[in-house]
């Protein structure tokens, strides 16, 4: 009995290091460019922005973000994340998971969007007094997919190590969509239901085609095809925003 526990510590060690990226993953070089790249729309179909953000994280990697009031949409605030220059793949589930928090389900959709669609990894976070629903995806060049969480779905589910052991990073830009709602007496399941339809409206107009572009030049490319710039106008990104929250 002992032991299996040490082996269970020992494999979610592995697990964890190998899903940040630390071995089996291959570092890739972030081209610089792509600052005229703005992934953070000033409204969202209506829904006015709270507050916006930029932080520095580690290395290359820079946070960009919005919050945009609840509209028509749904009930819950919509909180728009991005990654500029992140040389290693990036599930924004694994942000709250960091946190403490528990994940009570988690399955792919794919989602019309405002060109195309994207294959999101939809997880829901509930806690007595919220109800948090994390979409994940990653926009390379050609497309934005994601797949679930190595730790959770291969390791858990399938024991699966070789995937967590050969996993590689990508020119890819990481975007999360978080829906957030308090319980306030209602039925979490219902609560559930409303945020899920909720993100089919966000992802309906929400435009990935920036966050490919920014991938494209972070990996070097340089076919029009790849670079073809958004043409709606939007702001540069605030230099001096406020905190978000993660």
């Amino acid at each position: 009995m002992i032991a299996k526990a040490i082996a269970a510590v020992a494999l979610i060690a592995i697990a964890a290091v190998a899903s940040r990226g630390w071995i089996g993953a291959r570092r890739v070089v972030v081209h610089p460019g792509g600052q005229d790249v703005v992934l953070v729309p000033a409204a969202l179909d209506g829904a006015s922005m709270l507050k916006r953000w930029r932080n520095q994280r580690s290395g290359t990697i820079v946070e960009v973000g919005a919050l945009y009031a609840a509209s028509h949409f749904g009930p819950a605030p919509v909180l728009l994340d991005f990654r500029r220059g992140d040389p290693r793949t990036h599930n924004g589930i694994g942000c709250f998971l960091g946190q403490g928090e528990t994940l009570d389900s988690e399955r792919l959709h794919t989602l019309t969007t405002a060109y195309g669609t994207a294959v999101f990894d939809v997880g829901i976070l509930r806690t007595p007094d919220q109800v948090r629903l994390i979409a994940a995806t990653e926009c390379t060049a050609d497309q934005c997919v994601e797949e679930k969480l190595p730790m959770l779905d291969q390791f858990w589910h399938q024991w699966d190590l070789k995937h967590l052991m050969t996993q590689t990073a990508g020119s890819v830009v990481p975007v999360a969509v978080i829906l957030t709602r308090k319980t306030g007496g209602y039925s979490a399941d219902d609560i559930v239901a409303a945020l899920e339809d909720e993100l089919r409206h966000v992802a309906a107009v929400l435009d990935l085609r920036p966050a490919r572009r920014l991938a494209a030049v972070q990996a070097g490319r340089s076919d029009p095809a790849a670079l073809a710039s958004d043409k709606a106008p939007m702001p540069a990104e605030d230099a001096n925003p406020s905190k978000g929250k993660r």
